[in-house]
């Protein structure tokens, strides 16, 4: 046949791929791009693995913490002493005013920090540092979860622990629990009562444990005066107090009310120190330089000899040469992660915590140990003390009087403490210079650390934000929809008059030989009184024109068009330019129409303002679980959200096995576009930019086949989603538009929303509950998701009301469906916008027919054949 004149009318002009680039320019650098990212993650993530987990610390605290809790108490030392604490820190605004009260007051206070604050402010967390303030641990998140699990804890931990050691240089001793979890006012573990196992895991990471017992409740407080209240009436029953200098509302009262709280408690003759001196524990040991490679004695005062005389207390085989060789180094490669711990020698009789740096009561709590329980630790080397070491020289060292270190705290009673206690208390705090190459490496290996942990910060950070927002966004979506759902019921459409004009058929087909017989004769038992029936066999390669040929033969409706393959867009086109009707309908050649399918279709056409009608489709067998799936999609796609939409005239796609158009609008729109893979949704869209109107009709019913295989479903929707995406991108322009807000306030922002981004935050989201679960503190997420699970259950009630009760059991596979369908449409999105931004070519993908309609087409004529009432297709399907 001989094409008709289109010299007015653009059908067959051809339009370059949305996205596409012929030159693959941007797929090559976009994956260049993405490789390299990838690999910077993967190398960086496996670094701060690394890192985090050889920085575990050996050893289990908790007998420490129970001596530390003695000494707290029985001290006299600690009578006047106040510790200042700071949580939740670092704060922009609060911890500087904070950290100059200080400096100006000559005050040395503890700061339990955030992780999370510490990667965002890594500057402060420095300064704190530089200024002499203790450094504590205050978990990564500050949630109530933190000791969901052992897994959770260690994983809090050690990532903020590492992230203050690569922005300080040292490792954190002292551990905060959120809310004072299972420490409470205690100022560490009481030994005197069953500690919480969740705190003990702490003490195993190498963990001290510190509570409050003096609590501010400055982020209770209504003023500034209820903080000094709070600690002024607690002064004298305990020594650590508790502020807050980051999160919340407590800061803001603490800034300033702390200098007078300071003036008036030093006035009172209380001494301000730290958490760490208060628990008798001591965090130095005497080298403190900075010792190269090649160092020696006379360089650095003795102390490299120092230095290996240290190292050989741990076992280390290394001689003392006064000079820092690789046998040092080495050596103390190995201790530099671990915590460490000497006596000094020859203690004498006014020797005191202040002159031996805390090793008095180090002493004292070993002998307390040994049995000797009528001594106190004082810090001071007194009487008793002095006896009890020699009568335990005697029984256990088997020293004499004549003994040099006999009465005192020689090189062998040191390493017999050391022995018998097994418990380094302190990590060194001892550096080595390498060469500047190595630490430079260092300091990248140090920024690259940080800016992953800063990122992962901020992932995690946002994935509440993610989780609460695809919720919010989803429930409010689901009432927009169900509000216009009812408004489309209530004031459900009544014609007066009905369009009585011809209508045109079109039938696009390529290699559809299953199903084109039974296809068309669902045409020709139609109720319609005027129609044609155009079949455009788009260079098939079976039997599709032998079929449509005899059909045509018999039948003077039927009319068979021939073309090469070009694409369904092009066979459409063909077909409206042979149309002669003023009304064409579309349909696909692996679908059957009922038999007043076309007269509900053509019926809107009295009114000039209609341009396009949209079907109900439904599924051919649904005996398939694939096909269950995709029927319940179509069931809620259609009976809730098209009857919706098409009340606010933002129908956004008329489905190609069944749609009506009117035909001049088509053509005033150049036909169907060839730039897109949906050239439906195209058209659709070209309709609704003139401000033309476009319906949905539920009772205009046709049934078609679904992929009968997961391949052919995944190459479907990869069609449909990709499509979407190019026509999104073509009509971006449109977004938010005055003139057509139901184009650019409903139909844009909804396809933007709920068929690109949702997909890919829920991604995210199910990631994070994964790990939440995992980790524990998934408390949040499972409710969540139980209470959208069945908001999304009354929902699909809702959409199956209409249905025959005996399609209802299709519920039964609505959970299951919802958690299939949300991971393949994971990849099928995720896919789509790799292509489009990469810029590579997009096939139609046919899929495999099985020739489903026409074994349900045969079940309904069959009656035919012996003159009897045809069986309604709805009780077959059913």
């Amino acid at each position: 046949m001989s094409l008709r004149d289109t010299s007015n009318f653009s059908l067959l002009t051809f339009h370059p791929l949305i996205f596409y680039d012929p030159k693959k320019r941007r797929k090559k650098w976009f994956r260049l791009s993405l490789g390299a990212i990838a690999i910077f993650f993967i190398s960086s993530t496996i670094m701060l693995f690394v890192g985090i987990t050889e920085g575990i610390s050996p050893g289990d605290f908790s007998a420490d913490a129970a001596r530390f809790y003695d000494y707290y108490y029985e001290s006299p030392k600690n009578e006047k002493k106040i510790a200042l604490s700071f949580d939740d820190g670092p704060d922009p605004k609060y911890t500087p005013i904070i950290l100059d009260i200080l400096r100006e007051e000559h005050i040395q206070a503890n700061f339990f920090l955030l992780g999370k604050n510490a990667i965002k402010y890594p500057d402060l967390v420095r300064q704190i540092h530089a200024d002499g303030h203790e450094i504590g641990n205050h978990s990564f998140t500050h949630s109530h979860s933190v000791h969901k699990s052992e897994k959770r804890l260690k994983m809090e931990l050690l990532t903020t622990e590492k992230i203050i050691e690569d922005l300080t240089g040292e490792k954190t001793l002292l551990y905060r629990p959120p809310f004072l979890l299972g420490i409470g006012v205690d100022p560490t573990l009481n030994p005197y009562i069953k500690s919480d196992p969740s705190v003990l895991w702490a003490t195993e990471m190498g963990f001290i444990p510190v509570g409050a017992d003096i609590d501010s409740r400055d982020w209770l407080a209504k003023s500034p005066e209820d903080v000094s209240q709070n600690i002024i009436q607690k002064i004298g029953k305990g020594h650590i107090t508790l502020l807050h200098d980051g999160e919340g509302n407590g800061a803001k009262h603490t800034v300033l009310v702390l200098r007078s709280i300071i003036q008036k408690l030093k006035s009172e003759g209380y001494v301000f120190t730290t958490v760490s001196d208060v628990l008798g524990i001591s965090q130095d040991i005497n080298i403190q330089n900075v010792i190269v490679p090649a160092s020696s004695d006379t360089e650095f005062s003795s102390e490299v000899t120092e230095l290996q005389s240290f190292l050989q207390a741990f076992d280390f085989n290394i001689e003392k040469t006064g000079i820092f060789d690789g046998a040092t180094q080495e050596a103390l490669w190995k201790w530099e992660d671990k915590y460490g711990k000497i006596l000094e020698h020859n203690f004498h009789g006014a020797s005191t915590d202040e002159n031996t740096n805390g090793e008095v009561s180090l002493l004292q709590e070993f002998l307390k140990g040994e049995g000797y329980l009528d001594i106190f630790v004082t810090g001071e080397f007194d009487q008793k003390t002095q006896d009890a070491l020699k009568d335990w020289q005697k029984k256990v060292m088997k020293l004499s009087d004549e003994d040099p270190e006999f009465g005192m705290v020689g090189e062998k009673i040191s390493k017999k403490i050391q022995e018998q206690t097994h418990i380094p208390l302190a990590r060194v705090r001892h550096q080595t210079m390498g060469s500047p190459f190595l630490n430079f490496l260092d300091n990248v290996q140090i920024s690259v650390e940080v800016f992953c942990l800063w990122v992962y910060e901020k992932i995690g950070s946002g994935v509440e934000l993610l989780f609460l927002g695809a919720i919010f966004l989803t429930f409010s979506r689901m009432l927009f929809v169900l509000g216009f759902f009812l408004a489309a019921k209530i004031r459900r459409r009544v014609l007066k008059e009905s369009y009585s004009g011809g209508v045109s058929v079109l039938i696009p087909a390529y290699n559809e030989e299953e199903n084109i017989a039974a296809t068309i004769e669902s045409i020709l038992t139609s109720d319609y009184h005027l129609y044609e029936i155009i079949v455009i066999d788009d260079g098939s390669t079976d039997n599709t024109s032998t079929i449509v040929a005899e059909k045509e033969k018999n039948h003077p409706q039927v009319r068979l068009v021939t073309k090469e393959n070009g694409g369904k867009a092009s066979a459409l086109n063909l077909g409206v330019s042979f149309a002669k009707y003023d009304v064409i309908i579309s349909m696909d050649g692996d679908t059957i129409f009922m038999p007043d399918t076309i007269t509900k279709l053509a019926r809107h056409f009295f009114d000039p303002r209609v341009s396009g009608v949209a079907g109900k489709v439904c599924v051919a067998n649904q005996g398939r679980l694939l096909a269950k799936f995709q029927s319940i999609e179509y069931v809620l796609g259609q009976n809730i959200e098209k009857t919706a939409f098409s009340f606010a005239n933002a129908i956004s796609v008329i489905p190609g096995p069944i749609g009506a158009w009117r035909k001049k609008d088509v053509v005033a729109m150049g036909g169907y576009h060839h730039d897109t893979l949906v050239e439906d949704q195209d058209l659709t869209l070209a309709i609704l930019t003139k401000g033309k109107r476009i319906l949905y009709d539920e009772e205009a019913i046709c049934y078609t086949e679904t992929p009968p295989s997961l391949g052919d479903f995944l190459k479907q929707r990869f069609r449909w989603i990709f499509g979407t995406i190019q026509c999104f991108w073509k009509y971006k322009s449109w977004i938010f538009s005055i003139r057509l807000p139901a184009l650019g306030w409903i139909i844009l922002p909804n396809t933007l929303m709920y068929s690109i981004l949702t997909p890919l935050i829920s991604l995210v989201i199910d990631l994070v509950a994964i790990l939440s679960f995992i980790f524990g503190g998934g408390d949040i997420v499972f409710w969540g998701y139980i209470t959208f699970t069945a908001f999304d259950l009354l929902y699909a009630l809702a959409g199956f009301l209409p249905e025959k009760k005996s399609s209802w059991k299709l519920i039964l596979f609505l959970p299951l469906q919802r958690i299939v369908y949300r991971f393949l449409l994971y990849w099928v999105v995720l896919r789509s916008l790799l292509k489009a931004i990469e810029g590579s070519g997009a096939l139609w993908n046919k899929v495999k027919r099985t020739g489903e309609c026409q074994n349900l087409f045969q079940n309904i004529m069959s009656p035919h054949k012996h003159g009897k009432k045809p069986i309604p297709i709805k009780e077959i399907v059913a």
